[in-house]
């Protein structure tokens, strides 16, 4: 029978998907606003790309930034322990990873994207959001149950996050 961790819900998930859709808000806006531009200037359509670039490059770097970075366990925990060394894990996923997903959600939305996001309603927005979140939730869970599950060397961020 599946029992679920709910300290590890809000005390870890919850506030790590908020953390991770502020940042994602704020390299959406960077990176998507010049991928937008570039593209609407190829296209001449600036107004029209612009948005899609936005929300492609948003959805780029949830997932493929923001996901990775919080389903390993230990490594957002790590941050300021060990000296200036334990934070460089972080940084360097952020580092690489944020313009990837950035990069590639955005070109993704503004090309492919604008008929998609043209047709796209409040409602189906909602449902691309959540299932974004519900697919970061669930492998933050699994990846914390599978590893704090056996009984590892490094217990530290288990206890933390509530095994």
């Amino acid at each position: 029978m599946l029992k679920l961790n709910f300290t590890l819900i809000f005390n870890y998930i919850l506030p790590n998907l908020i953390i991770s859709t502020i940042l994602g808000v704020i390299i959406s806006l960077a990176i998507g606003s010049i991928i937008g531009l570039i593209v609407g200037l190829i296209k001449r359509c600036i107004n029209q790309i612009m948005t899609p670039a936005i929300f492609g490059c948003f959805f780029g770097t949830m997932l493929v930034c923001m996901m990775p970075t919080y389903s390993v366990p230990g490594l957002v925990q790590s941050w300021g322990k060990g000296g200036g060394l334990g934070s460089l894990p972080v940084l360097f996923m952020m580092i690489i990873l944020a313009p990837i997903g950035g990069i590639f959600g955005a070109i993704g939305g503004s090309t492919f994207g604008l008929k998609f996001f043209q047709r796209l309603t409040n409602r189906k927005l909602l449902i691309l959001l959540a299932a974004t979140y519900i697919l970061m939730a669930i492998s933050i869970y699994v990846s914390f149950s599978l590893i704090c599950g056996k009984p590892t060397l490094a217990q530290w961020y288990c206890t933390e996050v509530g095994f």
